[in-house]
């Protein structure tokens, strides 16, 4: 009975995601998302070697990224360029949600724990907002059919397709009469968010389509 409570109460909050997102931010932030792909994995940039991710529903970051694009003219945090894996497979990889808290509490915590401590000084410093997860690794490997691709345009999604284009000087000018296109990854744009994938259900469905596509490419 607890675990069928659980998906109903996952089915109607359109505040929880299946999904953990990692996004990539600056100048190259989807130069930076194609060479994830072409690795297949992840990798910590930082001195405590973590990764991060954002537990917050894609549906709901529409409003969010268009903020930073108006805002910032190279965005500092997060660009809407990234991939979504789903939050079981990482929590058996070791990902955790992060401990938010003052520099004190820090102190109190385990050594082996305090990299998931994120400050928060409320009401002046807080981050919680970005409702973050970590773990812990140098790299993270992941499968094709384990993501899904979050892009800022339709155009964009396309080019992460292992596309065969005959003139690449027209990105992210496209035609797909010029593309010989064969679906990889499941994945979603901003513009898509914007105008046709208003909230769960309707991205469930979009990823079921697409996983039909692959399946049958």
């Amino acid at each position: 009975m607890a675990n069928e409570t659980l998906k109903i109460i996952k089915k109607l909050r359109e505040d929880i995601s299946e999904y953990l997102f990692h996004f990539t931010k600056g100048e190259d932030a989807f130069e930076t998302l194609q060479k994830i792909l072409d690795e297949g994995k992840l990798r910590s940039f930082n001195d405590d070697r973590y990764i991060c991710f954002t537990e917050s529903p894609i549906t709901m970051l529409c409003g969010f990224f268009k903020y930073v694009e108006r805002t910032y003219s190279t965005p500092t945090i997060i660009a809407p360029y990234g991939i979504g894996i789903k939050k079981d497979i990482l929590f058996l990889k070791g990902a955790r949600p992060v401990i938010y808290g003052t520099r004190d509490e820090k102190k109190l915590l385990p050594e082996k724990l305090q990299w998931r401590h994120v400050n928060m000084n409320l009401p002046e410093y807080d981050f919680s907002w970005l409702r973050e997860w970590r773990i812990k690794c140098n790299s993270i490997r992941f499968k094709p059919e384990h993501v899904i691709v979050i892009t800022r345009t339709k155009d964009e999604q396309l080019l992460l397709h292992k596309v065969i284009i005959d003139n690449p000087d027209n990105y992210p000018e496209i035609d797909e009469s010029m593309i010989d296109f064969q679906r990889i990854y499941k994945g979603v744009s901003l513009e898509e968010l914007d105008n046709d994938v208003k909230n769960k259900h309707d991205l469930a469905l979009l990823l079921e389509n697409q996983e039909e596509e692959i399946e049958e490419g």
